[in-house]
């Protein structure tokens, strides 16, 4: 899979993956376990003041508790879904139970690579904006990308006044400060 997914990601001209996405049924639980068993800490969580969801084309509403936390630059993302669906948090907890979802990808172009991917055929599963409480807006499109990658990819932009921002420890801990993001106890 590897060599394929590499070649994947060359060839739709995207950066390495910088997250792996994990739907839990219990953000807390869940928490606990990566921080006492893999030593993953400090945990953050986004302010949400506002989100549009669109799923299959249909607009959703969809509320999740995502949590993110970081092995050296690699995010880990746990995401627990708080309403009963259809989205594609629910629908992978109701088909596979927890586990491993989705790859994501940080980029400084979202509109145009998202271009570029459904012009290669790639069907967006689900997408939306979210616009924290501190006014950080971040784009996002999950990619059917299983057969090229194992796993769909979520593609995702972060800016804060304009600017691409990214995701990073350090723009969580400044996030922390705008009131976008808070620390999350264990």
């Amino acid at each position: 899979m590897a060599p394929r997914m590499k070649q994947f990601l060359r060839d739709a001209g995207l950066p390495r993956i910088y997250q792996l996405g994990i739907v839990v049924k219990s953000v807390p639980e869940s928490v606990r376990f990566y921080t006492d068993v893999m030593g993953i800490a400090p945990w953050y969580r986004g302010e949400v003041g506002s989100q549009e969801t669109v799923y299959h084309g249909q607009r959703v509403e969809m509320e999740a508790d995502m949590v993110f936390a970081y092995s050296d630059k690699l995010m880990i993302e746990l995401v627990e879904p708080k309403t009963q669906g259809p989205d594609i948090y629910n629908d992978f907890l109701q088909e596979r139970g927890e586990g491993l979802h989705h790859l994501g990808i940080e980029v400084k172009d979202f509109d145009r690579k998202l271009k570029k991917l459904t012009s290669m055929g790639i069907e967006v599963i689900q997408s939306g904006t979210v616009v924290s409480k501190g006014g950080a807006v971040s784009k996002m499109a999950y990619l059917d990308t299983t057969r090229q990658c194992g796993y769909p990819i979520e593609l995702m932009e972060t800016r804060l006044f304009g600017l691409p921002v990214g995701k990073g420890q350090f723009m969580m801990n400044v996030g922390c400060l705008l009131g976008d993001a808070s620390r999350v106890k264990v």
